[in-house]
């Protein structure tokens, strides 16, 4: 009875793998690094939008001033990592308060990125019993 004899690759075929490799591991490292900072930068704006929510929120109260918006705007920013050198601005009119936070997101690739949120409220007023009728 004779035994089978394995299949060896020829020694033409030696070291293909190992091209092949090199020459996709770069493409998918590439590929997982722009993932990852797409990820950070939708974070970033996201935590600029709540910073700036909660910056409107806080400087919409009855007699709240823009500093009170600023604020609340830089400590929501600084309680969620996300965002670094954020900084808020504040516009008031007669009805409405809008507060912009701007910022930059975490950074794996030397890609120039900022991100910018904003929200507007409106203006807590007291009005008589009169006027309301």
């Amino acid at each position: 009875m004779k035994r089978p004899t394995s299949h060896n690759r020829s020694g033409k075929e030696g070291g293909y793998v190992s091209i092949e490799t090199a020459l996709v591991f770069p493409f998918l490292l590439i590929v997982l690094l722009l993932l990852t900072q797409y990820i950070f930068l939708v974070f970033a704006k996201r935590v600029a939008q709540t910073a700036a929510e909660q910056g409107a929120e806080e400087a919409s109260y009855y007699q709240a001033t823009n500093n009170d918006g600023i604020l609340a705007s830089q400590n929501a920013a600084q309680q969620i990592p996300g965002i670094k050198n954020s900084t808020t601005a504040v516009e008031r009119d007669a009805n409405t308060v809008t507060v912009t936070v701007t910022g930059t997101p975490f950074k794996l690739l030397p890609l120039p990125m900022t991100v910018t949120a904003q929200a507007a409220a409106p203006i807590e007023q007291i009005v008589s019993l009169e006027a309301r009728q």
